[in-house]
């Protein structure tokens, strides 16, 4: 770190600014953000990749609901793969004094990390409302809802993210965290209201399925199992993201409104830790409430393993060479011409 740069400086770029003074008084922050980063990005990367490659190779899996969790999944991936390195040089530069650097990748991280978490709340509400559609008139679902129109809503979504997040460049930090929670609230009243309607259309339908008392009853009350399960899935993905992102948008209002301190840097630095750990733990919530994706996912990990088992047993069982095999075959004649040999002497 650079002793003589102790004033404050602005990022050129974007609306950011660079104090040296939160380095040296919570330096145990930013060395607990990099190492914890660090080691949960490739982890998230792998799992992330798991749960895409088992929907994408699961023909039962092509689903529209199932396209937007593939969306999810995407975005997690592309914390683990690029946001999370990103954000770890940011914070190396920040502690190196490499005001540049620390500007760019900084302002990059932000527009990466915000396209991302804008990605995964949009598609949890159009996740929601996908759900409350199919349940309510599921007729008029099969007929409209196709993947490729999922698909297309989902790319919309992204777009939608990286928009917003572009305006992090150049709007002050207390002008985009209001923003942000605008979005967020609104974000979060649709999901609730979204999943509250599915949950009595699935109440309704229940009960005029026993009131009927079908042939197929049976059937049809798995079904409604099965889309309860989804949405009781989908809260609990929305409590992990509230969970972790919470204490991310508590610390920037406070540093938004009061200044950054060393005390609030500190608490930054933590709360996008716990931030980023949403794309970490999202997939282990996929597999152990999803059947059918956990199924997939194993059946990826056995092929894996028994393929790599199969190139070491290859490796381990080497080709013996012509001479080798010659050698061996004369010395098989001379060991069995021997006796006659002895016997003509006798």
């Amino acid at each position: 770190m650079d002793g003589n740069q102790s004033d404050l400086c602005h990022c050129v770029d974007w609306e950011k600014s660079y104090d040296p003074a939160p380095v040296h008084q919570v330096y145990w922050s930013y060395i607990f953000t990099c190492v914890v980063t660090v080691t949960l990005s490739m982890t998230t990367t792998i799992l992330n990749t798991l749960v895409i490659a088992a929907i994408y190779q699961t023909k039962s899996l092509h689903t529209p609901s199932n396209i937007l969790l593939c969306s999810l999944a995407m975005s997690d991936l592309i914390v683990g793969f690029l946001a999370q390195p990103l954000y770890t040089t940011a914070i190396i530069m920040e502690i190196k004094g490499d005001v540049k650097v620390y500007c760019v990748t900084g302002a990059v991280t932000a527009f990466v990390s915000y396209t991302s978490a804008g990605a995964s709340l949009f598609t949890l509400a159009a996740i929601s409302v996908d759900r409350y559609f199919a349940i309510h008139r599921p007729l008029r679902y099969r007929a409209v809802v196709t993947p490729s129109a999922v698909a297309m809503v989902a790319l919309a979504l992204w777009i939608m993210g990286a928009t917003g997040a572009s305006t992090r460049l150049y709007l002050s930090v207390t002008h985009f965290m209001f923003s942000l929670a605008l979005v967020m609230l609104i974000s979060l009243i649709t999901i609730f209201s979204a999943n509250l309607k599915a949950f009595r259309s699935l109440k309704a339908q229940k009960a005029l399925i026993i009131q009927k008392m079908q042939l197929h009853r049976g059937q049809e009350e798995v079904k409604l199992a099965q889309s309860r399960k989804y949405l009781v899935t989908m809260l609990y993905i929305l409590g992990l993201v509230l969970l972790c992102y919470v204490p991310f948008v508590s610390v920037t209002l406070v540093t938004a409104m009061y200044g950054v301190t060393s005390s609030t840097r500190a608490a930054w630095n933590i709360a996008d830790t716990i931030g980023y750990m949403n794309s970490t733990l999202n997939p282990f919530l996929y597999c152990l409430r999803m059947r059918e994706i956990s199924n997939a996912v194993r059946k990826i990990l056995r092929k894996y393993c028994c393929r790599h088992f199969r190139n070491n047993q290859v490796e381990l069982v080497k080709p013996v060479s012509q001479g080798t095999v010659k050698r061996s075959k004369k010395e098989l004649s001379t060991i069995y011409e021997e006796p006659q040999i002895s016997m003509t002497i006798a």
